[in-house]
């Protein structure tokens, strides 16, 4: 998280591309309708965040660029409502990094859930996810379901829908070559699974986007 002034390096592995989202900010007063130069140290987050639960913070991302792509007489407030959602997410996981909070779910199941949220276009079977918990299949399937509210396949499915929402909507790509980076070799399973995610054709959230 960075604030004014200060001055950063960074470099990835091109083979493991990092993906930057960011939204940019100040404080008000809104009394003075000024932004704070200093803002109390509660408000502000630490300039690193583990985050633990990544799908969820994208999810936020996702509607706040959303919002900002399609003004209207309501977008203002509505673009503060996301963005204070936004940050009190990345509050609580903070919060949860540091120890202030109880975990958001058991560490087995978090575990495969980033992997699953790092690489939507693999995947992966109930038996290695399972033994990578060091648990059978069904002990981990109950505890994936008890966890998430979804079964595994459910979630994997979740998963590749929302990256290519992503996809459909910055990359540029065909709804077939989106179909096809996720891994489907039915093109009307990629449809059929878009809709009753999105309650929409991918085509027609493309358009939108």
């Amino acid at each position: 998280m960075l604030r004014p002034g200060d001055k950063i390096d960074a470099y990835h592995d091109p083979r493991n591309p990092l993906t930057v989202a960011y939204q940019h900010y100040a404080h008000d007063d809104a009394s003075q309708g000024t932004a704070v130069n200093h803002c109390p140290p509660d408000l502000l987050l630490p300039r690193l965040v583990h985050l633990d639960d990544l799908p969820e913070l994208r999810r936020h991302l996702d509607g706040l660029a959303r919002l900002r792509r399609r003004p209207g007489p309501d977008a203002s407030a509505r673009t503060t409502a996301a963005l204070v959602a936004l940050l009190l997410e990345i509050h609580a996981q903070a919060a949860r990094a540091a120890g202030d909070l109880p975990a958001l779910m058991d560490r087995r199941v978090h575990d495969v859930v980033e992997w699953l949220a790092r690489h939507p276009t693999r995947r992966l079977d109930l038996h290695a996810a399972a033994a990578s918990a060091e648990l059978s299949a069904d002990q981990f399937s109950r505890l994936f379901r008890r966890e998430t509210g979804q079964s595994f396949r459910a979630y994997q499915v979740t998963v590749r829908i929302d990256r290519a929402r992503e996809l459909l909507a910055e990359s540029g790509m065909t709804v077939s070559q989106v179909a096809k980076v996720l891994g489907y070799a039915d093109h009307r399973l990629f449809v059929r699974q878009f809709k009753a995610h999105t309650g929409t054709a991918p085509g027609i959230w493309k358009r939108s986007a």
